[in-house]
């Protein structure tokens, strides 16, 4: 994951850092030296940002990896397949849409 601070209300300078992951075992957090972001549980990920030396209030942009967004969401339908399921119905229905749209786009 990539994070991009602004100052909020007046920028100055952006402040971009790379989200490190990390290891949570035995309740204690271990950086790992590179890869995704993994999810700790359903709605949990951590990470180490290294030289971060803000103050005031930013802006956070989070830019994911498609495998850290894979990554949540494996872990979101382990521990809960229900509410997983209905949003996957919910996404399945938007692409189908959004493939279509496309589709009619290209015949014109």
């Amino acid at each position: 994951m990539k994070l991009t601070l602004r100052g909020w209300g007046r920028e100055t300078t952006q402040h971009h850092h790379l989200v490190k992951p990390v290891a949570n075992e035995a309740k204690k957090y271990q950086p790992k030296t590179q890869g995704p972001i993994f999810w700790h549980d359903a709605l949990t990920a951590y990470g180490k940002i290294e030289k971060a030396a803000l103050s005031g209030s930013f802006l956070v942009e989070m830019k994911f990896e498609e495998i850290e967004l894979e990554n949540w969401l494996t872990q979101f339908s382990k521990l809960k397949p229900a509410e997983a399921l209905r949003m996957i119905a919910k996404a399945q229905a938007e692409a189908i849409i959004a493939l279509n749209s496309a589709a009619e786009e290209n015949k014109k």
